[in-house]
């Protein structure tokens, strides 16, 4: 949602609001759970986030219920 999409941009992605889109279209373009998860992987790692934290999970897991 609307919401979802800023409280993303604001705490994974420091705000920036064209890297949150890049990484959404890479997603939508992915093709597989597995391929999708190594992605958000990749951006957890070069962003250093929290896998702990909820907005991490939460998008972890929209991305699992979206190739499932």
């Amino acid at each position: 949602g609307f919401n979802d999409k800023f409280l993303f941009a604001n705490e994974l992605f420091v705000g920036n609001m064209q890297e949150f889109s890049i990484a959404i279209q890479q997603l939508n373009n992915a093709g597989s759970l597995e391929s999708a998860m190594d992605y958000l992987s990749n951006l957890q790692q070069l962003y250093e986030w929290d896998i702990e934290k909820e907005t991490v999970k939460r998008l972890f897991d929209l991305v699992d219920r979206r190739y499932s």
